[in-house]
């Protein structure tokens, strides 16, 4: 499937991309002469079955290499061939074992079709508690993609996802075992959402199954121990005479197990096969996250040997908790979106090493196939439909109901809209736009002092891989537009302040490295969260009238619907898009947490000199405050926030950055809320994206992203200390009048 042949195929059903089309091409071996193709008489699969005068003589067959002695518990005669109709036997046996080695192809409805050497088996010999497989064009797709994953030398494996009651769990567990059972010193692990479910998962899905396995697919194994939780594979199966003797030397010692939910369960082993069940929906563990010690951070080097690949993994789950940060199903959608074939590393591998792989809902809703295996793709998914209309009053239902029976790749991650304090499906646009954008929307600097010589320029260097600047956007001509600062003597000592607010403003969440946060312990929530606070902050250009126009109510609703612009008019278009506002825009991002907090102050400022813009910052983390003022920069540091109310009253002295009090909080989310309804369709950062959907205001300690982004709007509505000078004295070029209206020379 993956080394290139003459023949190639493209899937019809099974969708293998996210940012791009994916796998596009999959080699098939050459078709055979018609001779050769089966079932020219039937046009469909038919799994074949013996005549029953050989099923009486397997069974008699199989007595007898079992009987065993009273004493010992020794096989009696573990060698018997039958007398009459072992030759009949052992052609049966030879032959599935070859097409199980090889493959078959066959006529479906007039047309040759291919099935892989571990469907056939599947199809033929795996019987699960519903019985045996159907042949499913879905299915042949989705055993093509995992041939290829299998060939590819730089794929670790795949994730899957389709609807609930599909048969995931199914072809996950014939996979694992058709692969252990066929290989020598094969370690097969699994783990899954929970203890209890991955136990489960092994008794309905391979212990069961595997005893079903007819004898020519079945090794044998260790019957002194109960396969409560692995089979140990001892001698390959005896498919005839002539291999009894390499079958007694060789013994297979492949051993199939599952453990503990943990992250760390596998740790220091080596893995052949692994299977993880249900990672969309683990609680109590992180499958993946950005510190690389979540399940399968822990299970890639079990499937390496130094850098080459010699295990293969398969992933298959519906999603749920996607409200967990780290855990759960937005754990798992990292993991997918870091699986995409169309976004690979200089290495030649996707971030996570996995190739993700869907079936739509309508390809695989269990009673619309026809006969020859192929989904009724219209009628499926009218029925789907229907079935929405009947949650439309219950959203919490409507987006389970989604999730668990997905039509698109983002459907799988469809986020209940009531929950979020935000207008979700604005973001859940803008990042399914994001996610499918086949070029990143951002690239990675670093800022620099020129020449070494601090407080001279800034200089903006691109470093695509640690960069710890994000943007989407970079001022054009850097010597006119940036490092607009200026230099006052104050007793003695240098002085700086901006001159740029009037384009840019920065907000920032930042933090206090230790465990106590302005002469207090850490609180429940930022212990409980189990995770360190990130410094997050934002860059964002203010919004200009003579680049976007002066906006009524009336117009800013106008442009948040799809339109084009028509003789400079907004007007509406179903096939166009949002208006694509050249200010008011977010473009900068710095979200990295380097280990001396000197070094976050230091680039704080060095951001906020490079764009010639003041900083409003959260107080209660004072660190980031003392170190611009200690440097002479406490003029880049906004005056508190204060709402309007608040400033028609007396007020005391009002002191640099602003407390994060209920006040504030309420306020800067009342200007998130404004904002993401007309202009989140412009933001660049998904990880701003994925925090303002999940943003919950009473417990803001988890969200350093959307505190970020408050700050930043509120930082657009304070005056900054410090105003540029203007070009020219207005008291030299106004005329100048005498108390009785007279001119003054």
């Amino acid at each position: 499937m993956y080394l290139p042949t003459k023949n190639t195929y493209s899937n019809k059903y099974l969708i293998t991309g996210i940012s791009g089309p994916g796998i596009e091409q999959l080699y098939l071996p050459d078709v055979p002469t018609d001779s050769l193709i089966l079932f020219e008489k039937e046009q469909k699969f038919v799994r074949p079955e013996l005549p029953e005068h050989l099923k009486k003589a397997v069974k008699e067959m199989l007595f007898h290499r079992n009987e065993r002695t009273r004493q010992g518990g020794e096989l009696v005669s573990p060698d018997w061939v039958h007398p009459k109709f072992q030759y009949e036997i052992n052609d049966w046996e030879e032959r599935e074992f070859e097409r199980s080695s090889n493959g078959i192809w066959f006529w479906n409805n007039g047309v040759p079709t291919y099935i892989s050497p571990f469907y056939y088996w599947y199809l033929s010999g795996w019987r699960p508690y519903f019985g045996f497989p159907s042949y499913r064009e879905t299915d042949k797709e989705l055993t093509y993609w995992l041939k290829y994953i299998e060939e590819d030398p730089n794929c670790y494996g795949g994730a899957f996802n389709t609807i609930r009651r599909y048969g995931k769990s199914v072809l996950m567990g014939g996979w694992s075992v058709n692969r252990t059972t066929r290989s020598f010193n094969h370690f097969c692990g699994m783990q899954g959402e929970t203890d209890d479910k991955i136990k489960k998962f092994y008794n309905k899905f391979i212990k069961k199954p595997f005893y079903k396995l007819p004898w020519y697919y079945q090794p044998t194994y260790n019957t002194a121990t109960q396969q409560t939780n692995q089979i140990e594979f001892d001698i390959p199966p005896k498919r005839n005479k002539k291999n009894v003797i390499m079958d007694e030397i060789e013994s297979l010692e492949s051993i199939i197990e599952y453990r503990e939910s943990s992250e760390g369960a596998y740790d220091g082993d080596i893995l052949n096969t692994y299977l993880m069940e249900e990672p969309g929906k683990t609680k109590k563990v992180s499958v993946y996250n950005e510190e690389g010690d979540g399940r399968w951070d822990v299970v890639v080097p079990c499937l390496n040997d130094g850098l080459e690949i010699i295990g293969k993994a398969l992933l298959g789950t519906t999603v749920e908790n996607l409200n967990m940060r780290d855990k759960g199903g937005q754990a798992y959608k990292n993991l997918f979106y870091d699986s995409d074939f169309n976004q690979k590393q200089e290495d030649g591998r996707t971030k996570s090493g996995l190739y993700t792989a869907f079936i739509p809902g309508d390809c695989a809703l269990k009673g619309f196939w026809d006969e020859w295996g192929h989904p009724k793709r219209e009628e499926a998914r009218q029925a789907l439909l229907k079935r929405r209309k009947s949650f439309k009053n219950n959203a919490n239902r409507l987006a389970g109901h989604i999730r668990k029976y997905p039509l698109t790749v983002k459907e799988i991650f469809y986020i209940n809209p009531t929950g979020c304090e935000f207008n979700a499906a604005v973001l859940q646009d803008r990042r399914d736009e994001i996610d499918m954008s086949p070029v990143s929307m951002v690239e990675r600097f670093d800022l620099k002092w020129q020449n070494n010589v601090r407080f001279s320029k800034v200089v903006l260097r691109p470093n695509p891989t640690n960069g710890w600047f994000k943007a989407s956007w970079i001022p054009r001509d850097p010597e006119t537009e940036c490092n607009l600062v200026q230099e006052k003597m104050t007793t003695g000592q240098r002085e700086f302040a901006p001159l740029n607010d009037k384009r840019f403003a920065i907000g920032m969440d930042p933090i206090d490295h230790g465990v106590v946060v302005e002469g207090r312990s850490l609180n429940a929530d930022e212990v409980n969260s189990g995770r360190r606070s990130r410094p997050v902050l934002f860059i964002k250009t203010k919004y200009d009238s003579s680049l976007d126009g002066f906006l009524s109510q009336e117009e800013l609703e106008l442009r948040a619907q799809p339109g084009k612009m028509v003789n400079d008019k907004w007007v509406l278009d179903d096939n166009g898009r949002k208006y694509d506002y050249k200010s008011n825009r977010y473009f900068g991002m710095m979200d990295t947490r380097p280990g001396d907090p000197n070094v976050l102050y230091e680039r704080a400022l060095m951001l906020c000199w490079y764009f010639g813009c003041s900083l409003h910052i959260e107080n209660q983390k004072p660190g980031t405050i003392r170190y611009f003022y200690e440097h002479g920069c406490g003029d880049f540091i906004l005056n508190k926030y204060v709402p309007l109310e608040a400033s028609m009253r007396v007020r005391s002295a009002i002191d640099d950055g602003t407390a994060a009090s209920t006040t504030i909080i309420q306020e800067y989310t009342g200007e998130l809320s404004t904002y993401i309804e007309y202009f989140g369709h412009t933001i660049p950062f998904r990880e701003l994206i994925e925090d303002l959907l999940l943003f919950n205001p009473r417990k803001t300690t988890e969200y350093d992203y959307s505190v970020a982004a408050g700050f930043c709007e509120l930082a657009c509505k304070i005056k900054p200390k410090t105003q540029p000078k203007p070009l020219f004295d207005l008291e030299e070029v106004m005329l100048q009048y005498d108390r009785w209206g007279r001119i003054v020379n």
